[in-house]
């Protein structure tokens, strides 16, 4: 067979084979369902299928011309493997059935089956379609397949059912004693009736089996009201539980009659069908007991045989009786009566054919026994024993059997002990030698008396050529001298003695362990010497590698180019030539002896108090998991500082609980990712913020004043195109770093400052809080603009105009600001001063005023809907998820976009209906979809949270809501935070995180590489990944400073184990330039532009973005 057993197909083929369908006629009904089948759903074919070890057989076929298949070669194998339908709407594009020969032979392209159960879910068939032509076959058509499968599978349950009700009666109609069954399951013994009886049942009463149809049954005819029994009964009946009795009856022939009965209930698909009655006639076994008490009453005159138990065997009742010994040894009470094979049991199997041959034997020509053998007694105590029987015989046959059986477990145990010794001297993996003690004249003298064959092998000496013989003749003189001065110290003090020594065996030099110990004689004086040997030359050679060991070790650590120390508690006991260096010290005699925290500085990045611990724990040996691993600034000898790693690992040192520590020089590692750092933040022309970082850094502003809020002054050059085309782009360079150094000379040092673009400037003041003072900043601002620029050979006039808007408590957004002040400034231009304010009610105030209340109308109204933006996996393209983005369905049908709505969303606190009502619809459409795609979709979600959303309590709620409602795994469910969102975190912004984390959902950074706080994000903030902002993406291709910042950043998150997804992706040149980079995920335009709900589906079964990966192997969907 080509098939492998699926796991309990000896069940499935056992309850097949109950069936015993196998093979048989056609049956109407099953022919009927066939026929039903190929109507209701078109098909050519359509068949009743059962599944054997080999083959597959239909009992019922409409349009298929075979009887049978192999099984290898059968659909419906895959069928009764599987839990439900099994659908293969075109089985050549099908890899597990393409090279099936029914294909061509039958003509079969399209096939459908549900699986035929019986008994507990056992697949043993299936009703299945075939049809020439690939087709579909939706839900209402498995349904309803799977309706006709259940009308085939009561009819196999009802075939099983009578034919078990046919074996049961057949089976019970050979039963000698009376048995009669119960109709369903009364409550009460007056409401049985009898359904059915065998003859013996029958016989008793005289009568006929159908005649005693619906009668009550007698057990419950003769149960006393309010009896013991009669209770016993209706609890039986009440519970479902068997229970046993004992019923007096009529006297017969004279003599008085007992039964015992047994009522149990007969179980299907556990529901009780009937109750079955089992009666026994006890008449003549009360008979045999009351004579075998008569038998022990005589017996028990043989109770003084001493230490023995007397036993008489009668072969014509089969009983025993015997002492009270007797009946002690076997474990039993003296009024138990037994017969012979009970006797046999008493015997493990391995003695037990032997006793019984032998009381066998005995029983037929009367031939004596006496034998010794293990016994279990009926209490479960072993013993050994020595029973002997003898036959007496009247006129040719034995009478009776009588014997004896004496315990002699003590015998046997001394004998197993002496056994035991001799066996663990012989075959012992250690040397023994046993040493006779005699005494010269001079000294005394140690003579071999006896070796094991361990010692053979050790010494390379037969047993026959060192018996007899000293230990000076074996071994010479001088190690004899020495091997006989350890056993004199063993005999005179009496005590073992212990010692090592290396002796020549067979030819080389081998290290021996000897334990000797004396041996007292009945005298009190010591006789004999026993001694063990043990080759202890591998733990010798094995501690001589460890001493070789230990100095590479020293001679490794010594030449290790990293630092490394080794610590005692706080105090350094050993740095290597490294550590010397690293240290700013010329010898180590200057380091030795001094605690390691004398070096480590509070100030720098890890404190103090973190390598106390770390090296207390190492102290206390309470390292159990990942050795403790940091960063720590210290101060040299010289005073310099350097920032180094600290990585220790437990060891023992001379002794002593230590650790040793590999310090590794990071400070100009860190100088660089500095660098990188202030790169990705700040103009490489101007060092000033990015246009996204100042506005992060002015919002952090504005967010942390509680009254004034300061003013928002834009610049802009005037003429400086002009002066850029006419003299060069290194001049025009040169032209704005100059005019940025200008604009910081006016300004507070804690104002930040970012250039926005081209020759565009913005400053944000928190000092300026009203118009004039703005106005006087400007003008400063301009001022020194308007001072001539000397570049190289020239003097340039550069002008510059400067709009402001001063922030109040109704206009707290930057980007409000923004907008207003680059209003002001484009007025500025024609203004005489140049600079103008842009404060107050205004036009845009109104605007808002009127937004706020369409925003509002319109989450009332459920105008907010979402789109999703696919997220690809960049090295193949398959599709790992959507980022759901907020849109607004405005009761003309247009749809806004997030800048129209999301400003009087956050600055109203309306963002969190908005969010909510968007995530939550996106997982109900995600939802049916699933539902309408199977379990093989997975689709993961990510949606963006503002600040005022994401510390709320009601956040929590609302995501636990999102996982328990819509079946969402936690994993596939990602909430996004911008990097303005982690500022000023502190442990109660951080355990709120973690309490959201806590519920298995991921957090990842939006926008990062914005901000200064990017990096001090990734170590503080508990996230999961980070997005990369596509203001750093659209750089890659320009700039190779850009693709090694990114680069970096891309490293050092996989480094910390987080995701990368970078966004705004728009070009194939984008695409590649992160492929090369490493990136693992992005998204944007490139692949797709957010869709709707209704088009997931066509999105997801051919992606646009395929072809961006047409030369590669991958396939787009994953």
């Amino acid at each position: 067979m080509s098939h492998s057993a699926p796991v309990g197909e000896a069940r499935r083929l056992g309850a097949l084979g109950r069936l015993n369908i196998l093979d048989t006629d056609s049956e109407v009904a099953f022919d009927q369902i066939a026929e039903v089948a190929q109507q209701v759903f078109g098909t050519q074919g359509a068949a009743v299928s059962l599944v054997a070890e080999e083959r597959q057989w239909f009992k019922a076929a409409c349009g298929i011309s075979l009887d049978e298949t192999p099984r290898e070669q059968s659909f419906c194998t895959h069928v009764i493997e599987g839990d439900g339908v099994m659908v293969v709407q075109d089985v050549q594009a099908d890899p597990r059935f393409r090279d099936n020969s029914l294909i061509e032979e039958e003509g079969i392209r399209f096939y459908a089956g549900a699986p035929l159960s019986v008994g507990d879910q056992l697949h043993v068939g299936t009703l299945c379609l075939t049809d020439p032509a690939p087709r579909s076959f939706g839900e209402e058509d498995r349904a309803l397949l799977t309706q006709l499968a259940s009308v085939a599978t009561n009819l196999l349950e009802a075939r099983l059912q009578a034919h078990e009700n046919r074996y049961l009666t057949s089976a019970l109609e050979q039963v000698d004693e009376p048995v009669s069954i119960i109709e369903g399951n009364p409550e009460k013994p007056s409401e049985a009736r009898l359904a059915w009886a065998n003859d013996a049942y029958a016989a008793r009463g005289e009568t006929t089996q159908s005649a005693l149809e619906g009668k009550t049954p007698w057990v419950f005819e003769n149960l006393e009201r309010g009896s013991e029994t009669e209770s016993r009964v209706c609890h039986a009946l009440k519970v479902g539980e068997p229970v046993r009795g004992k019923t007096p009856e009529d006297e017969k022939d004279a003599a008085r009659q007992t039964f015992t009965w047994v009522l149990a209930p007969v179980r299907n698909h556990e529901q009780i069908t009937h109750w079955i009655v089992v009666q026994q006639d006890t008449t003549e076994q009360q008979r045999v007991q009351q004579a075998m008490r008569t038998q022990r009453d005589r017996l028990q005159r043989m109770q003084g045989v001493a230490q023995t138990g007397g036993w008489e065997y009668d072969p014509k009742s089969d009983s025993f009786t015997g002492s009270n010994e007797f009946y002690r040894l076997i474990g039993l009470p003296q009024s138990t009566n037994f017969d012979l094979e009970r006797a046999f049991q008493l015997y493990p199997p391995s003695v037990r054919g032997r006793v019984k041959t032998a009381a066998q034997r005995c029983l037929e020509d009367g031939s004596p026994f006496d034998m010794e053998v293990p016994l279990v007694s009926a209490t479960g105590q072993h013993r050994e024993v020595r029973v002997r029987g003898s036959a007496e015989r009247e006129e040719g046959r034995t009478a009776r059997m009588t014997g004896t059986i004496q315990d002699i477990t003590t015998r046997k145990q001394r004998e197993q002990h002496l056994r035991q010794a001799n066996a663990l001297f012989e075959h012992s993996q250690e040397g023994f030698l046993l040493f006779d003690l005699k005494q010269d004249e001079d000294e005394a003298e140690f003579v071999i008396q006896r070796v094991n064959p361990a010692y053979e092998q050790m010494s390379g000496r037969r047993a026959d050529e060192v018996r007899g013989r000293s230990v000076r003749d074996i071994h010479g003189e001088e190690q004899g001298a020495e091997i006989a001065s350890h056993l004199r110290r063993c005999a005179g003090q009496g005590e073992p003695k212990d010692w090592e020594m290396k002796l020549k065996t067979n030819g080389s030099m081998t290290y021996w362990s000897v334990q000797a110990a004396p041996i007292y004689g009945e005298d009190g004086q010591v006789q004999q010497i026993t001694a063990t040997v043990r080759n202890v030359t591998e733990r010798k050679n094995r501690e001589e590698k460890i001493r070789e060991s230990r100095e590479r070790w020293r001679l490794l650590v010594e030449s290790h180019r990293d630092p490394v120390q080794i610590t005692v508690g706080k105090t350094i006991q050993y740095v290597n030539s490294s550590a010397v260096e690293l240290y700013g010290a010329s010898d180590p005699e200057e380091i030795v002896g001094r605690s390691v925290l004398e070096f480590a500085t509070n100030d720098g990045p890890g404190a103090r108090s973190e390598m106390d611990k770390a090296l207390q724990a190492h102290q206390e040996e309470l390292l159990r998991e990942e050795p403790p691993s940091f960063e720590y600034e210290i101060k040299r000898l010289d005073g310099e500082r350097r920032v180094v790693e600290f990585y220790s690992v437990s060891i023992k040192y001379e002794g002593k609980q230590a650790a040793q520590t590999v310090l590794r020089d990071v400070t100009q590692q860190r100088r660089e990712e500095a660098r990188l750092r202030h790169r990705a933040t700040h103009d490489q022309l101007t060092g000033l913020y990015r246009d996204s970082v100042f506005r992060e850094r002015a919002q952090q502003a504005i967010d942390a004043s509680d009254e004034d809020k300061g003013a928002l002054l834009y610049v802009d050059l005037d003429q400086f195109k002009s002066i850029n085309d006419k003299n060069g782009h290194h001049v025009g360079d040169a032209v704005l770093m100059e005019a940025a150094n200008r604009i910081c000379s006016v300004v507070r040092d804690v104002d930040p400052v970012g250039r926005m673009g081209g020759d565009e400037f913005a400053v944000w003041s928190s000092s300026v809080t009203d118009s004039e003072t703005a106005k006087t900043m400007a003008q400063r601002i301009t001022l020194v603009l308007d001072q001539p620029y000397a570049v190289e050979d020239r003097c340039l006039q550069v002008g510059a105009s400067v709009g402001f808007a001063v922030c109040d408590l109704e206009d707290q957004d930057i980007d409000g600001l923004i907008q207003d002040a680059d209003a002001a400034m484009y007025r500025a231009k024609s203004s005489p001063d140049r600079s103008l304010s842009h404060h107050g009610p205004s036009a845009g105030s109104k605007k808002n005023t009127s937004l706020r209340a369409e925003v509002r109308r319109g989450i009332d109204q459920n105008e907010f809907e979402p789109l999703f933006l696919p997220v690809v996996r960049l090295s193949d393209g398959n599709l790992v998820g959507f980022e759901v983005l907020a849109r607004w369905r405005r009761e003309d049908g247009n749809l806004d976009p997030p800048d129209v709505f999301l400003g009087v969303a956050e600055e109203t606190g309306m963002i969190s209906p908005i969010t909510q009502s968007v995530l939550e619809e996106a997982c109900r459409k995600v939802e049916s979809l699933q539902q309408h795609r199977g379990p093989d979709l997975s689709v993961a979600l990510s949606g963006n949270f503002s600040r005022q959303e994401f510390f709320r309590e009601e956040t929590h709620e609302f995501v636990r809501h999102l996982l328990e409602e819509y079946d969402l795994a936690p994993s596939n469910l990602t909430m996004e935070v911008t990097e303005r969102l982690l500022e000023n975190e502190n442990q109660t912004n951080t355990a709120v995180v973690d309490r959201l984390r806590s519920l298995g959902v991921n957090v990842e950074i939006d926008d990062f590489g914005t901000g200064y706080s990017s990096f001090h994000s990734l170590l503080q903030f508990p996230t999961d990944g980070l997005k990369l902002d596509k203001g750093l993406i659209s750089e890659t291709t320009a700039s190779e400073d850009a693709c090694v910042a990114t680069r970096s950043v891309i490293e050092m998150a996989k480094s910390l184990g987080l995701r990368v997804t970078a966004e705004g992706i728009e070009t194939t040149a984008q695409l590649e330039v992160l492929r090369d980079l490493g990136c693992p995920l992005g998204q944007g335009f490139l692949f797709s532009r957010p869709v709707p709900a209704g088009d997931l589906p066509a999105l997801i079964d051919s992606p646009p973005w395929a072809d961006l990966w047409k030369d590669e192997s991958a396939s787009p969907v994953g």
